[in-house]
C-alpha cells in the first residue's frame, strides 16, 4: 500500500512519503496487523532527506537528515517564512520542537 501511494501511477500522481506513512498508521488494527505497522514505523521515515516539508506554523523547508532512532522528527533547513517569503536558511531540529510537526502526521501518530 505504501508503494502504491508513493509511486507515480497512470491514474494518480505519487504522494509524499508522509501520506503513505499516515495511511499505514491509520490502518493499524483494521487493515494491517499492529505489530507489522510498528515495525514499519521503525524503518520508514515519513520525511526522508531531500523531501520538502511545511511545518505546523507554515514555514517551509527541506529535510536535511533523519535520526535513525527517531524517524518522525527530522532536522529541517528552513528557507521560507509562513508568508512564503524566501529567508536566510537556518535549521530546526524537530526532535526539540515536535509541536512544529505538520498536522497531517502528528494527528495520526
Amino acid at each position: 500500500m505504501f508503494d502504491a501511494i508513493t509511486s507515480e501511477r497512470p491514474y494518480a500522481r505519487a504522494a509524499q512519503p508522509f501520506v503513505g506513512v499516515r495511511a499505514i498508521l491509520e490502518g493499524s488494527g483494521t487493515y494491517f496487523d499492529p505489530t507489522i505497522v510498528e515495525s514499519f514505523r521503525k524503518v520508514v521515515a515519513p520525511y526522508p532527506p531531500g523531501c520538502e516539508i511545511v511545518l505546523g506554523d507554515g514555514r517551509r523547508g527541506v529535510v536535511v537528515s533523519v535520526p535513525v532512532n527517531d524517524l518522525e522528527h527530522p532536522l529541517v533547513r528552513i528557507g521560507f517564512d509562513p508568508s512564503n517569503k524566501q529567508i536566510e536558511p537556518y535549521e530546526i531540529d524537530l526532535s526539540d520542537q515536535p509541536h512544529l510537526l505538520p498536522q497531517s502526521l502528528s494527528s495520526a501518530a
